[in-house]
């Protein structure tokens, strides 16, 4: 991926690997699973050898992925990478932006039981009742 025709286009990086793009209101993505397992395996302080020891595979394969010289991967071998990596298939695929999107939605489920139980007695009857309780 040639960053500098990426930013010439208007386009700005949002992680590694994760361009987008405001076109006529539109949010465009771009994104690079090489630059982002390659960036996840760096901010965990692993070695390209350490990684593929993890994932069960060999450090030719992990460098043949993180090139580019390896299009395409099986599912299998992209959930055993992404577990090496404490991380979510979802995120080396750009397709969330937590390491775990299930993490995320707990996080959000307790930030509104709290919210719930701090509440006044009106908001809470207000809920009850949206929520047909």
């Amino acid at each position: 991926m040639d960053t500098q025709k990426l930013i010439n286009e208007g386009y700005y990086l949002v992680r590694p690997g994760l361009w987008r793009k405001n076109k006529d209101g539109i949010l465009h993505e771009q994104f690079d699973v090489r630059e982002i397992m390659k960036a996840r395996r760096k901010e965990l302080h692993m070695t390209m050898q350490q990684l593929a020891d993890a994932a069960g595979t060999t450090k030719a394969t992990i460098s043949r992925l993180e090139s580019g010289k390896i299009d395409k991967f099986d599912s299998d071998k992209l959930a055993k990478i992404a577990q090496a990596l404490k991380c979510s298939p979802l995120y080396l695929l750009a397709q969330c932006d937590t390491l775990y999107p299930e993490d995320a939605e707990d996080d959000f489920n307790n930030k509104l039981i709290i919210a719930y139980r701090n509440a006044d007695d009106k908001t809470k009857t207000i809920v009850r009742t949206l929520l047909d309780l």
